[in-house]
């Protein structure tokens, strides 16, 4: 099961992402989203476990 968030901001999505990946065993990396989106995923022990994406509020 893949967890994904979304946030406003690239800012906000990698200060979660970073604390997530401060546990043993769990590393991130940034990624883009077949739709352009942009953000993080978390990977624990090589396996994708959380995603952090950044949305922007249409004008």
């Amino acid at each position: 099961m893949i967890i994904t968030h979304y946030f406003r901001t690239q800012e906000d999505a990698i200060f979660r992402a970073k604390q997530v990946a401060k546990q043993p065993g769990y590393d991130f990396w940034g990624v883009t989203m077949p739709n352009g989106k942009r953000g993080f995923a978390i990977y624990k022990k090589g396996n994708l476990v959380e995603q952090y994406i950044t949305v922007r509020k249409k004008d």
